[in-house]
């Protein structure tokens, strides 16, 4: 099986301050992968240097083998990228209906129809669709922003905090609604999530950023879910230690 997306020794930085710090790693059609570690690691970082948002000062992007180090965002998307905000964006002046024209823009008119028809069975916004976007709560306008990655089919899914703002049960769903989602489309997800129990339920794998470097992974990700382990992880000690300082 391919690669489907590969980052290669990849450094960023802001302000002369690096964020990451020579990271490696990938995600292949059908896994997913969960990025987890403390605020300020470079979690977000990783994803907006792989959807082309922000550049890689050394290192590269590779989707399906191919470098794509400087192309941007927009060119990434037809090779089959989709990206997922942090909260989210939609258009709030527009209708639902009318977010999710926009983000089929160059379809066919049938097809058009068939996958906005699709996503809003999907994530059930059949009720919303003449609702602007603005009038929504933050739950329903983050199923609206995933609604408009997803009905463009990507192949690659990056994904930052996309349960942010559901409730316990719409959360549950969405995790349902992404592994169908990669089983169906063959999809390689790589995934930011604060909810960290649902990201390591949901993966096929996981990586412990700390410092924008890769502190460990593993394929066994709900094994991270013992006591303890997470703080060892993240700051190298143990719960007990920690409770000392």
């Amino acid at each position: 099986m391919n690669i489907s997306l590969r980052l290669d020794g990849v450094h960023a930085a802001y302000k002369k301050k690096e964020i990451v710090c020579g990271v490696s790693l990938s995600a292949r059609g059908g896994q997913s992968v969960a990025l987890i570690g403390p605020n300020g690691a470079g979690k977000s970082t990783l994803l907006k240097i792989a959807a082309g948002f922000l550049p890689a000062h050394k290192g590269r992007v590779l989707i399906e083998g191919r470098d794509v180090s400087d192309s941007a965002p927009h060119q990434r998307a037809r090779l089959g990228v989709g990206y997922l905000m942090q909260s989210g964006r939609v258009f709030h002046s527009l209708t639902v209906r009318g977010n999710l024209d926009m983000a089929t823009l160059g379809l066919a008119a049938t097809e058009r129809e068939e996958r906005i028809g699709e996503i809003v069975g999907t994530l059930g916004l059949q009720a919303k669709l003449n609702l602007r976007a603005g009038t929504l709560s933050g739950g329903w306008r983050q199923c609206l922003a995933l609604a408009m990655v997803l009905v463009r089919r990507p192949s690659i899914l990056l994904l930052d905090e996309p349960s942010a703002g559901l409730s316990p049960i719409l959360t549950e769903r969405l995790f349902v609604i992404l592994d169908e989602y990669r089983q169906t489309h063959n999809a390689a997800i790589l995934l930011v999530e604060q909810n960290v129990q649902a990201a390591l339920n949901f993966a096929h794998r996981a990586i412990a950023l700390v410092e924008g470097r890769i502190a460990d992974e593993t394929k066994h990700p709900e094994s991270w879910l013992i006591e303890g382990k997470l703080d060892t992880l993240f700051w190298g000690r143990t719960p007990a230690e920690l409770s000392l300082t």
